[in-house]
């Protein structure tokens, strides 16, 4: 969650974010995966559940879905892997939208937490 304050001319904005020690760590994996997102194959779940624990690089197909970059995602889905997941494509950007933890999507929130890129 991100509160802004504006004070004059001046913004200023406090980050409540999970914290690694605390946080998404201890979130059961099955909430964030409940409903229709249980379909999602068990290889894309165990990667994007690493990204939000330990921000783990997801592969450059699951970076464009976290950072809302759908030509990224299309451009680097190339290989059996990757065509078999876009069938998934839909369900993931809903995944993203609704049960992923806001503070781990988007460009700026994915570069602040990703460990490393490839």
């Amino acid at each position: 969650m991100v509160t802004l304050t504006n004070k004059g001319d001046e913004v200023s904005a406090t980050h409540n974010v999970f914290e690694r020690e605390v946080g998404i760590q201890n979130l059961d994996p099955s909430f964030l995966f409940d409903g229709p997102y249980a379909e999602l194959p068990e290889d894309l779940r165990a990667r994007l559940l690493a990204y939000l624990q330990t921000g783990e690089y997801p592969g450059k197909f699951l970076e464009g879905v976290i950072i809302n970059d759908l030509r990224q995602t299309v451009n680097h889905g190339q290989g059996t892997e990757y065509e078999r997941w876009y069938a998934y494509l839909p369900l993931l950007v809903k995944w993203a939208y609704n049960n992923c933890p806001g503070n781990y999507v988007g460009i700026s929130n994915y570069a602040r937490w990703v460990k490393h890129r490839v």
